[in-house]
């Protein structure tokens, strides 16, 4: 049954993504909102690549109030820095919540773009506490979520219930400036099933113009407006359909072929 709320669908982002536990997390989120749920299972390089999917699902959801809910744990060692991982953050986007780690670049390209000033951190044992109080959790459920290494399955589902059902969360309200973006400026934060390269790059950042040869990391290429103006089998920059409203991000491609697999280019490689 559908909970009372605006929300139309949720789009789940997480590097817990082999069928088992993407399911527990697609299971655990529908029951709580009676939503139905996208997900998006992202990789080693889980916030850069996060951060573009994030930005496509603000963008996909137009002028309808959607949830997104972002999941990426710091590879190499850059977590332990956290009593017990990542903090978790939320935000609005015109209509749209999002709820997300912070650590890494995941939230870069909501950075990059402006599209918020400004982030609710939340301390996990201090909200899992509140819900208690308002009967979201019993004790014995809270013991479990403080100490829990499924973090994005036993906690963050049910900060989203609790925002979206309209309870006082606690947080902390912090400028997203404060945060580090990583390092995401030029790169290819995505490689899709036809081997084109989408980078973090706004035309302007490169003054991209058409007809106009690009030097890149990989050799130099011509930019085209968009995909079906390039001749075949040629590599070129482009206009790609990834972004947000007017803001656009270039990609890599070769028209007719995988620009990846002859360039050997891969998720976090630096394009420019």
């Amino acid at each position: 049954m559908r909970n009372n709320h605006p929300y139309v669908s949720v789009v789940v982002i997480n590097d817990c993504s082999d069928g088992g536990t993407a399911m527990r997390q697609n299971t655990r989120i529908s029951a709580l909102t009676g939503l139905p749920i996208q997900f998006v299972g992202i990789g080693n390089y889980a916030d850069l690549e996060g951060s573009g999917h994030i930005i496509d699902a603000l963008d996909a959801f137009t002028d309808k109030p959607g949830i997104i809910v972002a999941n990426a744990a710091p590879r190499h060692g850059q977590g332990k820095k956290w009593p017990n991982g990542s903090p978790f953050c939320y935000f609005f986007v015109d209509k749209t919540l999002v709820v997300s780690t912070i650590q890494g670049s995941i939230l870069g390209m909501v950075r990059k773009m402006k599209l918020a000033t400004t982030i609710h951190v939340v301390d996990v044992p201090e909200v899992v506490e509140a819900m208690k109080k308002v009967g979201i959790v019993d004790e014995v459920t809270v013991k479990r979520i403080v100490n829990s290494q499924f973090r994005s399955f036993d906690f963050e589902p049910r900060l989203v219930s609790m925002i979206i059902e309209g309870h006082e969360v606690p947080s902390h309200p912090t400028p997203i400036e404060e945060l580090s973006p990583g390092s995401i400026d030029g790169t290819v934060w995505h490689v899709d099933n036809f081997g084109n390269c989408k980078t973090t790059i706004l035309p302007e950042d490169i003054g991209f113009e058409p007809g106009k040869t690009m030097q890149t990391k990989f050799g130099d290429f011509p930019c085209y407006e968009r995909l079906k103006d390039v001749p075949n089998d040629t590599a070129a920059l482009t206009i790609g359909s990834s972004g947000f409203k007017s803001m656009r991000l270039v990609e890599f491609i070769i028209q007719g072929k995988s620009a990846a697999q002859k360039y050997g280019v891969k998720t976090a490689d630096k394009l420019i």
